[in-house]
């Protein structure tokens, strides 16, 4: 019937339901651990973003420090912190920069004045 715009319910609106959803599953993994982490990258998940995480991993390799790097990409958990500009960078609680993708050089001297 399309009057109201009903319909028949197809096959793959019920395997969907069924399986853990490609649309939630990332976002629900990435930030299901970020109380544990020591550094928390904030943003939707875009490419300044995964660039900032990348990078991050980049210079605390370099660094030879072991700091767990989380990633929130839900927009309330970001604002939180205070933060209207994407991507930010935060340890401890306290946000070090924000709207940067920072390269690895910015981020290991950042974190120098931090750690």
């Amino acid at each position: 019937m399309k009057f109201f715009n009903f319909r028949k319910k197809d096959q793959s609106d019920n395997d969907c339901k069924k399986k853990t959803c490609c649309c939630t599953s990332n976002q629900d993994n990435k930030n299901q651990n970020e109380d544990n982490c020591d550094l928390l990258v904030l943003g939707g998940g875009c490419k300044k973003c995964n660039n900032l995480e990348m990078n991050l991993k980049e210079a605390l390799k370099e660094m030879e420090l072991e700091l767990t790097v989380g990633h929130v990409t839900d927009f309330a958990k970001i604002a939180s912190y205070g933060v209207m500009q994407t991507p930010a960078l935060v340890y401890k609680g306290e946000v070090l920069c924000y709207g940067v993708d920072g390269d690895k050089n910015f981020l290991i001297n950042l974190l120098k004045k931090e750690l």
